[in-house]
């Protein structure tokens, strides 16, 4: 995106290799020029439709960028451009020979994702290789890593002649790959976050700003980016600790932010139609086990925190816009990609910089290697659904090599519980007439970890599927009278309902995150935590031994209480809180639904009593506490409310003290003796 002098790259190609066809040229101009064209004549407006009354007249002047949007974060940086366009204004097309009504960004052509596309021309595929090597700065051995990731019969383009050869050899490919099944339609191409806020046209999930307008998704207006107005924005300090504000960073160049959305399969989009104006009005995202990292990232930048948690620069927080799962599905190799990404970040080792945020929805998250973690930046926090510390030895100050409990934040699987139909009474004692303990689920045969062997070897079975344990459970205790575990006939409906009346819900996720833990939470079902080593979603914040029986330990010295599992859940049982716990998990059931203006009208509907935000709120008080800044005041309100003021005014119950003091809830609040 710096380039500011770009030149034609694809000189070198020949020119029968880098002609496209006339189906590409075709797919090339269906996209309205004319609506490119009217980004630079559009006047300069505010949220409301007026004129931005402080925008100064340099930035109101400023010419829109031809393929791409005006930095928000830095402005130095002037056009930010979309997938591989180059120029002062993103005016260039450096992959002139492709079809970018088929690849979208040159990271798929050289990706395990390469099945789903058309072969590519072997000019498309030269021009590609340029991109990345000149967007990323990479070495030979870099880009041999990078572009190598797909197997061999992936490795296809057409030449001049017509032949499908090795995209790196040109050699003759006798047994190329099959072309799977399309993922992404026309229209979800186009879909972009917000639908850019209606201040650009969205090209292949890339925002094209209208003048005036700044940011990746166009979010902010001339006055936004003015240094008056940011200094002015910063919030109060309280005890000396700042409030948090978070930039949304923009300054990556095109294909290090892969493009938001961009694979439809685990997003599941529900809804998207077009508009009289013939633009996207909106996604619908329902409750996939792969979105809520997408759904943090939304509602971060929504219009309604401008100037109250989200700033163009000069942040605590700087969110950055890179998405694994986008390149690598939900186990793929994203750490092929994040050096890159990383090394064209700024400086933030300083105690005043901000802190980097990253996400993943990834089934290990930032774990799927254990090297991923050490790639970021000192100050970074990464916020994923799978916890997993992976400690590399018994010392009390070994550092994890994964998920890191004093900065990294988990949160839930899901947005909200898995097609369920909201019931309070589950949230009632006396509901659970069923089973003493519930679990439907897949298994796996695990030599060295069944057993006995398992109980000895808790540490060795801690990479293995589900640590051993789901098979452990159902193998031992199948025949126990009061558990259900898999029951024969156990269809999707049917478990829930028996979930809806179980006393305990197993919790041991597979290869990564278990959705079972929000789907228990949801139904009222006390969870049995069984892993080692793991941290859970919003845990500095939640304090677990008020709902949750957790009988996993950070060295695997518990397996007494797995050994003799019917006694020690009967023991649990016995104390008499349990109860207690049913009902709190209704409380832990608003902290951890995901909400956000855009993608919940169908949820709200169906569950009116709740507290809007709130688990929003959560996430970003799990980042706060771990970073020593203060929540701004709507999010500590919103806490507080859900804390003292919902339902029973006992929500205080499931938070840490230490959580609780930081919400800075009122003295009235916490003294009323309704809430004691």
């Amino acid at each position: 995106t710096k380039a500011t002098k770009a030149t034609k790259a694809t000189k070198a190609t020949t020119e029968k290799e880098k002609a496209p066809s006339e189906t590409v040229r075709a797919r090339k101009n269906a996209f309205d020029s004319k609506s490119i064209a009217a980004l630079s004549s559009s006047p300069t407006v505010g949220e409301t439709g007026t004129s931005s009354r402080n925008a100064s007249s340099a930035s109101s002047s400023i010419e829109a960028c031809a393929h791409g949007y005006r930095s928000a974060s830095d402005p130095k940086l002037g056009c930010a451009c979309g997938h591989a366009y180059a120029g002062e204004r993103c005016e260039i097309d450096s992959i002139a020979a492709c079809d970018r009504g088929e690849i979208m960004t040159c990271a798929y052509v050289f990706s395990p994702w390469g099945d789903a596309l058309e072969y590519q021309s072997c000019g498309c595929v030269s021009e590609c290789e340029k991109v990345l090597k000149r967007e990323h700065n990479l070495t030979d051995a870099e880009w041999h890593k990078m572009s190598h990731e797909m197997p061999e019969s992936m490795q296809v383009c057409v030449d001049s002649e017509g032949r499908k050869v090795n995209m790196f050899t040109r050699r003759y490919v006798a047994a190329p790959r099959a072309i799977k099944e399309k993922q992404i339609s026309t229209h979800q191409r186009n879909v972009c976050m917000h639908n850019c806020f209606g201040r650009g046209v969205c090209k292949d999930r890339v925002c094209y700003c209208e003048t005036g307008r700044f940011g990746m998704l166009c979010q902010f207006d001339a006055d936004d980016v003015s240094v008056d107005t940011i200094q002015a924005s910063m919030g109060t300090k309280l005890d000396g600790k700042r409030e948090m504000r978070i930039e949304y960073y923009d300054g990556l160049s095109s294909h290090a932010r892969i493009p938001l959305f961009t694979k439809a399969y685990y997003l599941d989009i529900k809804k998207e139609h077009l508009g009289e104006d013939d633009l996207h009005e909106q996604s619908q995202i329902d409750t996939s086990m792969y979105a809520s990292a997408a759904h943090v990232a939304e509602t971060i930048v929504e219009k309604r925190w401008k100037r109250t948690l989200l700033t163009p620069r000069s942040g605590t927080h700087r969110f950055v816009p890179f998405f694994p799962t986008n390149i690598g599905g939900n186990v793929g190799a994203a750490d092929v990609y994040l050096p890159y990404v990383v090394r064209q970040l700024p400086n933030n080792d300083g105690d005043d910089d901000p802190w980097y945020i990253f996400v993943s929805m990834q089934d290990r998250g930032f774990c799927l290697h254990d090297r991923m973690r050490d790639m970021l930046p000192p100050r970074s926090i990464v916020v994923h659904s799978f916890g997993w510390q992976k400690f590399t030895s018994e010392d009390v100050n070994a550092e994890p090599r994964c998920h890191r409990p004093d900065f990294d934040v988990v949160i839930p699987s899901c947005r909200h519980a898995y097609q369920t139909a909201f019931d309070e009474n589950d949230f009632n004692a006396s509901s659970k007439t069923g089973p003493m303990l519930f679990f439907s689920g897949s298994l796996r045969d695990e030599p060295g970890c069944k057993g006995e062997d398992l109980l000895q070897n808790r540490l060795k079975c801690i990479d293995v599927y589900s640590q051993g344990v789901r098979m452990y459970v159902v193998e031992t205790f199948q025949n126990v009278s009061d558990f259900s575990l898999n029951a024969p006939g156990g269809k999707e409906a049917f478990s829930r309902d028996v979930m809806k009346t179980a006393k305990y819900c197993l919790v041991a996720g597979g290869h990564g995150f278990d959705m079972r833990l929000v789907d228990g939470v949801a139904r009222g079902c006390v969870p049995l935590l069984t892993a080692i080593q793991m941290s859970y979603p919003y845990d500095n914040v939640l304090d677990y031994s008020k709902f949750a029986l957790d009988i996993g330990d950070r060295w695997g010295k518990t397996s007494d209480k797995l050994r003799n599992l019917p006694d020690t859940l009967k023991e649990a049982y016995a104390k008499g809180d349990h109860g207690d716990m049913v009902r709190r998990l209704r409380y832990v059931h608003e902290v951890y639904v995901m909400e956000d203006e855009l993608t919940d009208e169908e949820y709200r509907e169906a569950h009116l009593n709740n507290v809007t935000d709130a688990g929003f709120a959560t996430m970003l008080a799990s980042i706060a506490l771990g970073t020593n800044v203060v929540l701004p005041p709507y999010f500590r309100t919103t806490l507080c409310t859900l804390a003292y003021d919902f339902l029973d005014g006992r929500g205080h119950e499931i938070f840490k003290k230490e959580a609780l003091d930081s919400f800075r809830c009122s003295q009235a609040q916490r003294t009323n003796p309704a809430n004691l």
